[in-house]
């Protein structure tokens, strides 16, 4: 998503860019989905796992939301319109 949201920048390509973010919300739901399926384990695996798994999916999402700010970004200077 990160190598698309550029390439979205270089060649000024609205389609690349609305792709990039409606890949940003699948994103956030699995995130979120995982999130909850980690809470559900409470106490069946050992703590340092499901916290270390919550860790990497933020930050994760965290690139992915950075993804998603050069999307909007790209469709702003295309289009003059904020997403």
């Amino acid at each position: 998503m990160v190598k698309d949201s550029g390439e979205a920048y270089l060649n000024k390509d609205l389609k690349k860019a609305d792709d990039v973010r409606s890949r940003g919300d699948r994103v956030d739901k699995l995130y979120a989905e995982n999130i909850k399926y980690l809470i559900e384990m409470d106490g069946r695996i050992n703590t340092a796992c499901p916290l270390s798994m919550a860790l990497i999916l933020r930050y994760l999402e965290k690139v992915v939301d950075h993804a998603c700010y050069i999307a909007d970004a790209t469709s702003y200077i295309i289009t003059g319109r904020k997403y």
